[in-house]
């Protein structure tokens, strides 16, 4: 049996249900009240089923969920007093489920007393590490790293926008895998200073030799530009190779045309000389770093508008090639293969990622939430990888690549640089890349 009490709490009119609460079985004392209207019953029932969706899932829009639930009622009674009443209601609703959120930087590191509450784990491990010294809360757990140290190759790519509350941006770093890319480590950074990445990674060393009780060795990176990230990996593992992303490298080549009008509209026109040598340059990119010097000799003689063609060709010479630059050739030269060559797997994370967020900055515990939800994909990923499956290479993708290899082949038996240049320039042009 069920007893329900009238909504009213100055009235003591109550119900008995059976245990099945599908029949009434007795009524006790009389309402002291004026019956509901309509409007008011049709109004709790549209709150009542928009605050179980609310709970069940804390990654929809709360107003996406009263649009569906309007879009399923009968009734056209509700004013717009009644959708804001019953969104903060949502609101409410969801924050019951997490803890309290921290109101500042220090605060946070209050999960570090939390570690053994299940906000903070995930199948009965710590899900979420705090240092007790840095600003950095690190997301991950003991199988992701013994993935991760079966992985030669690392990715890593930060976002912003919809980083923690109280920090700067989300550090993802990816291992890379039978065609797989599969997110490990999550890193909350209050800035994207050198010093932060370095207590980042030697946090995560401590970390994976205290999980896995074994060394982190990483052979290579692939990063962006960013020269912060760059110098801190060459600290703390100093053998291993940097390589660049081509996509980040294009779109800093094709910021830089933008800057210059000139350049801009000769480059948008399929037709334009100088358009076409600017194209050029994005193929360097696939040229072995020993023949970028002689390519971009090349190109320096063939230059259509020396007036505007020498304002992008400094500034690669100086950025990208000459000696003591701060990005060398060695970083992002390399002939075409099938292996990645950009860091477009952390970047589709990414924006998977941001999707599932309503406002900028949420607080730690939702964030905790959404990526505990990734992770079970995560695991999915690293079964299908232990099970020896290998994820193929989209159609489209192959045979840009492999047209690219036959190009490069063609080119190593005529040696005709400018012609592969173009060829390969007009494939991978920058707003394209």
């Amino acid at each position: 049996m069920h007893k329900w009490l009238c909504t009213v709490k100055t009235c003591y009119a109550s119900i008995v249900t059976d245990a099945h609460k599908t029949s009434i079985v007795n009524n006790i004392g009389e309402h002291t009240h004026e019956s509901n209207s309509e409007v008011k019953i049709e109004r709790q029932i549209l709150r009542e089923n928009c605050k179980r969706q609310a709970a069940d899932g804390s990654s929809t829009q709360p107003i996406k969920i009263i649009r569906k639930e309007l879009m399923d009622s009968v009734s056209y009674n509700f004013e717009m007093k009644d959708i804001i009443s019953v969104q903060k209601t949502m609101y409410d609703k969801r924050r019951q489920s997490y803890p309290l959120f921290p109101t500042s930087l220090n605060a946070i590191r209050q999960l570090q007393n939390m570690k053994d509450d299940n906000c903070c784990m995930l199948l009965e491990e710590n899900f979420v590490h705090v240092s007790t010294v840095k600003s950095l809360v690190c997301i991950t757990n003991k199988e992701n790293l013994q993935f991760m140290m079966n992985c030669s190759e690392l990715f890593a790519d930060g976002t912003f926008q919809y980083a923690l509350k109280h920090f700067y941006q989300l550090y993802t770093i990816h291992c890379y895998k039978n065609g797989f890319y599969a997110p490990v480590v999550y890193f909350f950074l209050p800035n994207k200073t050198k010093e932060t990445y370095q207590n980042m990674w030697l946090f995560l060393v401590d970390l994976c030799m205290k999980l896995t009780l074994k060394k982190l060795e990483v052979t290579q990176f692939r990063l962006d530009f960013e020269i912060g990230a760059h110098e801190a990996i060459r600290d703390i593992f100093p053998d291993a190779k940097l390589m660049r992303c081509r996509f980040h490298l294009g779109q800093a080549w094709w910021r830089k045309i933008q800057q210059e009008q000139v350049l801009r509209i000769a480059y948008m026109n399929e037709s334009d000389q100088l358009g076409t040598w600017l194209k050029s340059f994005f193929a360097l990119a696939y040229l072995p770093f020993t023949e970028i010097e002689d390519g971009f000799l090349e190109l320096m003689a063939t230059c259509p508008n020396e007036k505007y063609g020498h304002i992008f060709s400094d500034y690669v010479l100086k950025t990208y090639i000459e000696p003591e630059c701060p990005f060398p050739p060695e970083m992002w030269a390399q002939e075409p293969n099938t292996n990645p060559r950009t860091t477009g797997g952390p970047e589709s994370f990414h924006k998977t990622y941001d999707g599932q967020f309503y406002s900028a900055h949420p607080p730690i515990h939702v964030l905790i939430q959404i990526l505990t939800e990734t992770q079970m994909q995560t695991r999915s990923i690293i079964q299908s990888v232990n099970n020896g499956r290998v994820k193929k290479m989209a159609k489209k993708d192959l045979n840009r690549i492999q047209n690219t290899i036959k190009d490069y082949d063609e080119y190593k038996i005529h040696k005709n640089v400018i012609h592969y240049l173009k060829v390969i320039g007009y494939r991978c042009q920058g707003f394209q890349i």
